[in-house]
């Protein structure tokens, strides 16, 4: 099977042409927030069981942040894990 040349530069030249269109087009943006609508947040139901707590022990041994720096990229995994952990031993050793 051979290509046509001619075919392919005229669809380059529309994905050019499309591109340049929209660099300078201002649309306005949409979000949507399927959480409880379309999707089930397990957050509140599952993770205390997961971790042998209740909720409410599940919030107060998290670090206050340190999720949302992760989301932001300001920390990774590592740092993540080591925060939470962290605590969860300064927890233990404080009640003991």
């Amino acid at each position: 099977m051979t290509s046509n040349p001619t075919f392919n530069t005229h669809r380059s030249c529309i994905a050019f042409a499309a591109t340049s269109q929209n660099i300078d087009r201002k649309l306005p943006i949409l979000l949507f927030d399927i959480m409880d609508t379309i999707v089930r947040d397990p957050f509140y139901n599952d993770v205390p069981p997961f971790f042998g707590m209740s909720f409410e022990e599940l919030i107060e041994s998290k670090h206050p942040t340190a999720w949302i720096e992760f989301e932001k990229g300001l920390i990774d995994e590592v740092l993540l894990i080591g925060v939470e952990t962290l605590l969860l031993l300064v927890e233990e050793f404080v009640c003991s």
